[in-house]
């Protein structure tokens, strides 16, 4: 059965007509600075850095809006008293 347009349009290679290489690293980088929560989405974009397809370069920049509509959100790093504040929203009661 012939893959339809949909699907061919989604297949289609984008290396050499997109900065892939370029956004993934840079999406890595901040992922293991200040944004740990993409790290996931960046680890399944970079899976395809041999041959990306219009559908994953697609998610690289919906990725990148998310972080336009976020930028007030990440980690700080600051100088202050020395002490190392850590907070946690996981709940273990439920696990056993």
């Amino acid at each position: 059965m012939p893959a339809s347009r949909e699907e061919s349009d989604n297949h289609k290679n984008v290396s050499g007509k997109v900065p892939y290489h370029e956004a993934v690293g840079s999406l890595m980088h901040l992922a293991a600075a200040t944004r740990p929560h993409i790290a996931f989405a960046i680890n399944n974009a970079a899976r395809v850095m041999d041959r990306p397809a219009e559908k994953v370069w697609n998610k690289i920049k919906c990725i990148f809006c998310y972080l336009q509509s976020t930028s007030s959100h990440g980690l700080r790093y600051t100088c202050g008293s020395g002490k190392l504040k850590v907070f946690n929203d996981v709940d273990f009661v439920g696990h056993r």
